[in-house]
């Protein structure tokens, strides 16, 4: 079970995570319970908790850009973080398709935010 979070870029330019919320005069906002923080955050902005971690034990967020080791070559890719179809996947420019977060982190593929 994963925890359902969001991240967004508040009205004073500062990063807010905790729980997202609409307004019915139609403000975006979240709340950090646990801070007290809640402000109008950009829409554009927001992204989810994918309630995985990478190598430094840093929370990764849908728009996240990563790097990866993923074949043997000893190569690094890198990819952005997306959710589509109930599964948060890495989009790395392969023709072949994407790939699933959740497939690297399991097969320690060396995941981290850049």
């Amino acid at each position: 079970m994963r925890e359902i979070k969001f991240r967004g870029v508040g009205n004073k330019g500062n990063l807010i995570y905790g729980q997202y919320f609409v307004l019915p005069i139609g403000e975006h906002r979240i709340a950090n319970y646990f801070t007290g923080e809640n402000e109008i955050i950009d829409r554009q902005t927001l992204a989810q908790f994918t309630g995985l971690f990478d190598k430094n034990n840093q929370e990764i967020y849908e728009n996240d850009k990563i790097k990866f080791d993923f074949d043997y070559s000893n190569k690094t890719f890198e990819g952005i973080v997306y959710f589509k179809n109930g599964s948060f996947y890495v989009d790395d420019n392969c023709p072949q398709g994407h790939l699933i977060l959740g497939c690297l982190i399991e097969n320690k593929r060396n995941v981290e935010i850049i």
